[in-house]
């Protein structure tokens, strides 16, 4: 209860230093509608602002699959963390996530380095780092463009890229204040405020501040993140600057264990870790400016410059997962435990600079846009650990830093005296693209994109004095291909090679080469009945060399794996009935696994991790009146399948289905109360592992109350 005082007390104090700033402004405009309004899918409107690697192009015109959450959807369905938004859009898949510490998922089958978090961009920039979880409050809508993008951003995964879109300054002045609370001692308060300074320059405010015991055992959390940005127009030129500031306190978790084969041997709360460890810090400090100026016609100009820095910090006891240390798997009852110490740091900048329009060469029209960017990486790690000794001296349970599963008793804290890691990591790399799309006619159109990149790494190991580096080079291209034989019907192929680079060296010192992508997609969009169904159907193959598994010998490092496969098919559907009624699908099968023997960590054939070959999602939502009042109701149902657990050991995550509830009813013209249920029947169900003793269990039935009031 303490906690949650001071939470409100902060939103409070938030609000009042907002409320200062902006309602001078905002008593110069008129009331406006609620800032969660956001443009279709590509421009945001209120500001001008042209998306990054579009041009005049929109999301339909673009021969692969793109999809988006957006705001009014995040809201309706209480999403305050980001992979949970991923679950609305096919073929995203949760993975191991550090214990809490970051988001990691894959897309179409494929994640990049497992010890480090999945890679995306805030407006189209790059954001890596260790910041903890991801919070919703300040975006506007995630845009996940599906396929290769290398010739487009250079790194990246190929099944797909997400780009978080964020909230910017209007110049119609509103505001949202909102407090939500639930199950486990849940509270959250958010509040956003929007308007012009002066005639043109317009800023917005958002703060975000919750706080959770969570379902789990000694287990708690408190975040809070805060984004201001300012946007500054003048004839043909806007300038915007965007501070993001976010801070996660949490308990690093790795789960439950399953004994002797059994998943459903303990209670999903089950801690196996120390309350006294403490809990794990983790921040995250982003700046961005950009500047878009227009030079006539359909031509502009934008250079931006961006920085993301993160931090994370804590103690925390980590299952043993060595078969030669884990007493667990000889009396079954007791489980080794490492106890660690991590102080990692990250510093992600990145400067770009791009040109975008159209013109005319005889009957084609050549959509075009080019540039290049520069980029710098740092990663300083440094960790210890007490590791415990090997079964074969007979050691004593206290030695073992052991803990009985099914009745621990909490309190042995040993030191973490052994030196893990301390390394630092640098990676630069600069590269330059172009794309071209040309409209041969109304019906048809191709596009050409190539892109050079240059990068070099190294990597200087305190822990023995030696430095480590590589150098390479890449060029990827990618062809695609529009036919389009109605308004309502579009046909697309695309083909693309590319490349990621990888972060960090495996057990020996060997620094890891990148990975080489290569990538068919065919597919459809569509837009029938008057565009009351629309949607995207695609098939996809991909291979890529050179990927990245987590080294179970020595569980905090990686492994080269050589290459591995992936292929499936993905449909994601949106529906607006008679009567209100809306209806938002998906579904995926993905076919992936590795291609390559590795003795004692993974054999040829094995299917990746936490990828389920059938998954999918459906919400169906009713809006009606009540009393003169807009209300709304709804249902969702997701379903995840059998899953790899581990790499080296066959053992599943068994298939979960879970049933979700929400409503709300407008009380007043500015006032809506909401609901929601999540996890309706109760279900048992595990949301992602790395092993049998490295288990992610996901919460049982929950529910929340929000309370928003919009001005």
């Amino acid at each position: 209860m303490i906690k949650t005082r001071g939470n409100i007390i902060k939103l409070l104090y938030l609000v009042a230093i907002a409320t200062a700033s902006i309602t001078p402004a905002l008593a110069q405009t008129a009331p406006a509608p609620s800032p969660n309004a956001v443009a279709d899918d590509d421009a945001i409107v209120v500001t001008g602002l042209r998306q990054k690697f579009r041009a005049t192009l929109t999301a339909d015109d673009i021969p692969q699959s793109i999809q988006h959450v957006p705001r009014d959807l995040i809201d309706q369905q209480g999403i305050t963390e980001l992979t949970d938004a991923l679950i609305l859009v096919s073929g995203f898949s949760r993975q191991n996530n550090y214990g809490g510490a970051y988001d990691a998922y894959a897309v179409r089958g494929f994640v990049g380095n497992p010890n480090v978090p999945s890679p995306y961009l805030i407006n189209g920039y790059s954001a890596r780092g260790f910041g903890g979880i991801g919070d919703t409050a300040s975006v506007t809508q995630l845009e996940i463009i599906k396929g290769p993008t290398s010739a487009i951003y250079g790194r990246g995964e190929p099944g797909g890229t997400l780009n978080l879109i964020t909230r910017k300054p209007e110049f119609d002045g509103a505001g949202r204040v909102a407090l939500t609370g639930g199950s486990f001692d849940s509270f959250r308060g958010e509040i956003d405020v929007t308007g012009p300074l002066s005639e043109n320059v317009a800023a917005r405010f958002i703060a975000a501040s919750d706080h959770s015991d969570t379902f789990r055992d000694f287990h708690n959390s408190d975040r809070f993140s805060l984004n201001s940005s300012i946007l500054a127009k003048f004839n043909n030129t806007t300038v915007s600057y965007e501070l993001h500031y976010s801070e996660q306190k949490f308990v690093f978790d790795r789960g439950i264990v399953a004994v002797n084969g059994r998943i459903d041997a303990l209670p999903t709360t089950r801690l196996l870790g120390e309350p006294g460890d403490g809990r794990h810090h983790a921040r995250i400090l982003t700046q961005q400016l950009e500047v878009q100026q227009g030079l006539g016609g359909d031509w502009v100009l934008i250079v931006g410059r961006a920085s993301h820095k993160t931090w994370l910090k804590g103690f925390h006891q980590q299952t043993e997962l060595g078969g030669t240390r884990q007493q667990l798997l000889v009396d079954g009852q007791n489980l080794t435990r490492q106890r660690r110490f991590q102080d990692f740091n990250t510093s992600d900048t990145s400067i770009r600079a791009e040109l975008s329009g159209k013109f005319k060469t005889g009957g084609l029209t050549h959509n075009i846009f080019g540039g290049g960017d520069w980029a710098r990486f740092t990663l300083d790690r440094f960790s210890t650990r007490y590791l415990p000794p090997l079964l074969s001296t007979n050691p004593t349970l206290l030695q073992l830093n052991a803990i009985n599963i099914f009745n621990p008793v909490y309190g042995t804290i040993q030191p973490t005296g052994s030196l893990l890691l301390d390394d630092i990591e640098r990676q630069t790399s600069y590269g330059f693209y172009i794309t071209d799309q040309i409209d041969i006619s109304r019906m048809l159109s191709v596009r050409f994109s190539l892109r050079h990149d240059r990068f070099s790494q190294s990597i200087q190991v305190r822990l023995n004095n030696t430095q480590l580096g590589q150098s390479e080079s890449a060029t990827s291209p990618q062809v695609g291909l529009t036919f389009s034989p109605s308004d309502d019907i579009q046909l697309y192929g695309n083909w693309g090679r590319g490349f990621r680079p990888n972060t960090g060296r495996d057990f020996l010192g060997v620094v890891f080469e990148p990975e080489r992508i290569e990538s068919y997609e065919i597919g459809t969009k569509f837009a029938l009945f008057n565009k009351r169904l629309t949607g995207t159907l695609a098939a996809f193959t991909m291979r890529k060399t050179g990927i990245i598994v987590s080294d179970v010998r020595n569980p905090a490092f990686s492994v080269a794996a050589g290459s591995a496969r992936s292929k499936g098919v993905e449909l994601d559907l949106l529906g607006r009935l008679p009567g209100d009624i809306s209806i938002r699908a998906n579904y995926a099968f993905i076919d992936s696994a590795i291609d390559q023997t590795i003795p004692g960590v993974v054999i040829a054939g094995t299917p990746l991790l936490n990828i389920a070959r059938h998954s999918g999602n459906i919400l169906i939502d009713k809006g009606f009146v009540v009393g003169g009042r807009k209300a709304q109701v709804g249902i969702g149902v997701n379903h995840v399948g059998t899953r790899r657990g581990e790499a080296a050991f066959d053992f599943n995550l068994p298939a979960y289905t879970l049933v979700k509830l929400n409503g709300s009813v407008d009380l007043t013209q500015n006032l809506v109360v909401s609901a929601i249920v999540s996890n309706l029947f109760n279900e048992r169900h595990y949301l992602n592992s790395f092993s049998r003793l490295w288990i992610n269990p996901g919460p049982p039935r929950e529910f929340s109350i929000r309370l928003a009031h919009s001005f």
